[in-house]
């Protein structure tokens, strides 16, 4: 399920943080922890770099976006592909991201190409073949459920272009479980 909200709840299990090269976080807490990482050298904002921290309000993911200029709606794809194995491999089954807002108000991309991008990522990542698992190994493994993009100034554009991706991934992945 993706949700598009114009402020974060806070309720989720991860909050994914992205970030250009060079770039800085207005928000006090994160703040603090990014100039921390980066004195330590531990992100740099550099293309499909993380960074995983803990705050007072839960887990921060913060995923580089590399340089303005490079970005790509395939890295785009990739980079929401990588929020969910992430939140997968914390064992999350909901995420805020504020990587929506920050794509949107940088003027690279269409808004239409641009939630396509973010439903097509979203989904083909998310896809797991359980057919032939037994009921313990099933339980084991939680899919990522609820995915809250931030977006101020809910766009159209936006929003018809998530359902496109929702349409074209969610048939793709019904294809790979008709092969499988």
């Amino acid at each position: 399920k993706i949700i598009i909200d114009e402020k974060l709840i806070g309720k989720s299990d991860l909050f994914v943080c992205g970030l250009f090269e060079e770039e800085n976080i207005s928000e006090p807490e994160l703040s603090k922890e990014l100039n921390e990482a980066v004195k330590a050298k531990l992100f740099t904002g550099k293309w499909n770099e993380t960074y995983d921290t803990k705050i007072s309000s839960g887990k921060v993911t913060f995923i580089g976006l590399g340089k303005k200029k490079e970005l790509d709606l395939e890295k785009v794809r990739k980079m929401f592909g990588k929020a969910v194995s992430k939140a997968r491999c914390l064992r999350c089954v909901s995420v805020e991201t504020n990587l929506a807002q920050v794509l949107a108000s940088s003027g690279l991309f269409e808004e239409n190409s641009l939630g396509q991008a973010i439903a097509e990522g979203l989904l083909f990542s998310n896809y797991d073949f359980t057919w032939y698992l037994s009921k313990e190994k099933l339980e084991k493994r939680k899919p990522l459920e609820v995915v809250t993009l931030l977006l101020k100034g809910k766009g159209q554009a936006l929003t018809n272009g998530l359902r496109k991706g929702r349409v074209i991934a969610e048939t793709s992945n019904f294809v790979r479980d008709l092969v499988n």
